[in-house]
């Protein structure tokens, strides 16, 4: 039998390499994570303002420090 074939990890990698390779070949991908990083980094800023509140602007360094 091939090896290959049968180790259950090379297979997983395989798979996984596939999938990944498939989204490189979309031509939406860049736009895709794009957009998923900006909503994420939208509500992660709503979100700690409304935690801080009046001291947003005082500690927006702490703000982009949290976000990293």
């Amino acid at each position: 039998m091939n090896k290959a074939t049968t180790d259950p990890l090379e297979v997983t990698k395989t798979v996984k390499f596939s999938r990944f390779k498939e989204r490189l070949t979309d031509d939406l991908f860049l736009a895709k994570v794009g957009m998923e990083c900006s909503v994420d980094v939208f509500t992660k800023t709503v979100a700690e303002y409304i935690r801080r509140k009046e001291n947003f602007f005082n500690e927006l360094e702490i703000v982009f420090a949290s976000m990293v």
